[in-house]
């Protein structure tokens, strides 16, 4: 940690004469006594510096407006502090009996300094994202990106330990590809470790009697360590107050709540927030006790009974490093920190293994039975061709030239994520009528795909048991993610949003599908090193599944191949863990590598509607689930570009259906594993239990929801049906 200057050291130098020791000593003390004025006041002043960045940084997010916080209040603030905290040479191991135990002001000095850098770290990565965001060349230039590194560099070296610090160093290194995954992970683990061991701190100071501390120090820990550095709450009486009046406001307010839930209706996915909130913010998202205090306590006693809650920081930092672990194959590891969350199952490590390709994995007495698999409509299947299978480009489920239209039409670059606003919306979708018009002259590159190409290779595995029901309508959308940067998708359910918000009713496509454009590694030349786009994987289970699915299917993502299955399976995409060394589970490309040069795993989804979907619709946004094709305009251009080289009529000619090969999908069983406590009424036979040592212990902190993708749960099955009715829920 950095160490305040010792104002001994500004002495002058005594001489050892009898006659001017006495002059000197006193001369020494006025020293002495002036250099504790002087860093008192300035201690003073950089407080009220930082107390007004703070208030401009919530007025700021109160009107939503993300750069209306006064940084220049923490570059006086820290100007002011330099001269008397110098930098520290080295980190101090947490636990140990070096760590500061934050007892006086000026030992918070150094996480006064610290906090600064990290909130101009801060705000320097939101300039930067939303420069990006406005399509200005300066915010993808890497002097934005270099002063971000430097001041969140220079945080840690005021304060080494500070946890927020590392756990947003350690996200911006993944983002932006500057270290390896398991250096990245390294850094998310010991964020953990320091911000349970700074909230331990912190707390023990607020709990000293009023008589026993300095002036103003609680405070300082309070908005430093608790709110800032960890991202605690303290929630005592008042707090309890509060909730319950606004449980009365909520009862006089029901017609603006149903207002709200109105607008949130028909949110199906919104992209990736790949940066974990700051520990700035506070977590909204926390369980508080509601047992009752009396209210004759007095005051020492209401102290006593205030309660603090988990850490952000800590709860964000612990799931990074479990999901970064099980990427990386340490199942064991990731245990760990899943045991702070007290999930009942995580997806089974055999599945992440032989999606990442490390292993090969078959269990033939643990594969779903007959009875089981009759309840799917059909089996899932990938289509492709032999050489893309063996890894030849320029062949594939769609003709060269089809294909490379389609990838041109949604390559990262293209208009058509800056004009949908694709990194800001809801999940939005287009429903294309299946009629006969579209089926004859196909007008743009999509219908030309889907009519052409992809339906009739779903409506030959069809089964002929549907009820008579045909195929009217494909819902499409188009996702992309950078290699490596993305943490997947989340497990989910297809469905339509509209129905299921107006009625209540959960509905399906009779078929999901996935077509792999770009994100396979053709240039590896060991195909155990491929494959480093994340895989889709599907399980047996439904919405109305009374126990967690006994097997799963796997679809590594290679390029121009076409994946099928039916529309209410459960499934998601596990994060893209980029080419591994067979060695060290690490990353080949470890050293610096631009974002914007690293491949992405860019797909076409497709739901094929037995019945025409808006029809049942209330509202059309443009935007929106089911939406219409915006019109081809200036504003749309990404809609022109799609309907270059179609006609009214004959559609684009020259290209007809590639000879497509059916494949199956390997299985991998269990698709669950149990890692809940043994007495557990959520266990059931069809789940493997984990081997490790016992873990009935009570849990303690909860996933960020930004970052939950349900590979980790608590009381499956159920919560992935309850997540249907979730208004934040999002696919």
């Amino acid at each position: 940690m950095g160490k305040v200057e010792d104002s001994s050291s500004n002495k002058r130098k005594v001489g050892h004469d009898e006659n001017s020791g006495m002059a000197n000593t006193k001369r020494a003390k006025e020293t002495n006594d002036e250099m504790e004025e002087e860093w008192c006041d300035a201690a003073e002043t950089a407080w009220e510096h930082y107390r007004n960045y703070i208030d401009s940084a919530a007025e700021s997010e109160e009107q939503d407006n993300d750069g209306g916080s006064d940084t220049d209040e923490l570059t006086e603030l820290i100007s002011l502090l330099k001269p008397f905290v110098s930098v520290t040479s080295s980190a101090v191991e947490m636990g140990s009996d070096e760590v500061q135990t934050y007892r006086t002001i000026r030992s918070l000095l150094p996480v006064l300094i610290s906090m600064s850098y990290l909130h101009l770290g801060s705000h320097a990565i939101s300039e930067a994202f939303h420069n990006a965001g406005q399509n200005n060349e300066e915010g993808k230039g890497s002097e934005q990106h270099q002063s971000a590194e430097d001041y969140l560099s220079s945080s840690l070296r005021y304060w080494p330990e500070n946890p927020a610090t590392l756990s947003m160093l350690a996200n911006y290194y993944r983002m932006n590809l500057l270290r390896s995954p398991a250096s990245v992970c390294d850094m998310y683990a010991k964020a953990s470790n320091c911000a349970r061991i700074v909230r331990d701190i912190a707390i023990s100071v607020l709990k000293l009697n009023d008589d026993e501390v300095e002036k103003n120090l609680k405070e300082w820990v309070e908005l430093l360590l608790l709110d800032g550095a960890v991202g605690v709450e303290c929630i005592g009486e008042d707090d309890e107050s509060d909730e319950d009046g606004e449980e009365d406001d909520d009862e006089d307010g029901e017609e603006e709540d149903d207002e709200d839930e109105e607008d949130d209706d028909g949110e199906k996915d919104k992209k990736e927030n790949d940066v974990p909130k700051s520990s700035i913010a506070s977590q909204k998202d926390i369980m508080i006790s509601n047992e009752n205090e009396t209210k004759d306590l007095d005051k020492t006693d209401e102290k006593d009974e205030e309660c603090f809650s988990p850490s952000e920081v800590e709860a964000t930092s612990s799931f990074m490093t479990a999901l970064i672990c099980s990427t990386l194959g340490w199942h064991d590891k990731a245990l760990n920190y899943l045991k702070k969350f007290g999930f009942t199952h995580r997806v089974h490590p055999n599945i992440w293994e032989t999606a990442c390709g490390r292993k090969s994995y078959k269990n033939e007495n643990n594969l779903c039975d007959e009875n089981s698999r009759s309840k799917l409509l059909f089996q899932p299947k990938r289509f492709s061709s032999k050489s893309n299978e063996n890894s030849e480009m320029g062949s594939g489920i769609l003709p060269p030239i089809l294909y490379q239209k389609l990838c041109d039409s949604f390559a990262p670059s293209s208009p058509y994520w800056k004009e949908s606003n694709y990194d800001n919306r809801g999940y939005y979708s287009y429903f294309l009528d299946l009629n006969d018009d579209v089926k004859t002259s196909p007008s743009n590159v999509i219908e030309d795909a889907i009519v052409n190409h992809l339906l009739p290779l779903v409506e030959e595995e069809l089964p002929s048991n549907t009820d008579g029901k045909k195929i009217v309508g494909a819902e499409w959308w188009v996702h992309t993610r950078p290699i490596r940067a993305n943490l997947g998708h989340q497990l989910h359910f297809d469905t339509d949003e509209a129905i299921l918000a107006q009625e209540g009713l959960v509905t399906h496509p009779i078929s999901s599908s996935v077509l792999y454009l770009t994100g396979d590694d053709n240039s590896a030349s060991n195909c155990s090193k491929k494959h480093p786009a994340g895989s889709t994987i599907l399980f047996n289970q439904t919405p109305e599944s009374e126990e967690v699915a006994k097997n799963a299917w796997i679809s590594q993502a290679r390029d121009n191949s076409y994946m099928i299955f039916p529309g209410d399976m459960l499934h998601g995409v596990l994060p893209c863990p980029g080419r591994q060394n067979e060695k060290d589970n690490t990353s080949d490309d470890s050293g610096e590598v631009p974002p914007d040069n690293q491949p992405h795993r860019l797909t076409f989804m497709v739901g094929f509607w037995t019945r025409r979907v808006p029809d049942k619709m209330k509202e059309r946004p443009l935007y929106g689930p089911c939406g219409m094709l915006p019109p081809a305009t200036d504003e749309h251009s990404w809609v022109q570009n799609i309907a270059k080289g179609y006609k009214k009529k004959g559609g684009f000619k020259g290209e007809g259906r590639m000879p497509a090969t059916c494949m199956k999908l390997p299985q991998v069983a269990p698709a669950w594993e149990y890692i809940g406590c043994e007495d557990s009424n959520t266990k059931n036979d069809d789940t493997s239990k984990c081997q490790s040592d016992e873990l009935n212990i009570e849990p303690e902190l909860f996933p960020p929801k930004s970052l939950d993708h349900r590979f980790f749960v608590h009381n499956a099955p159920k919560c992935f049906s309850d997540s249907l009715y979730d208004k934040d829920e999002c696919f």
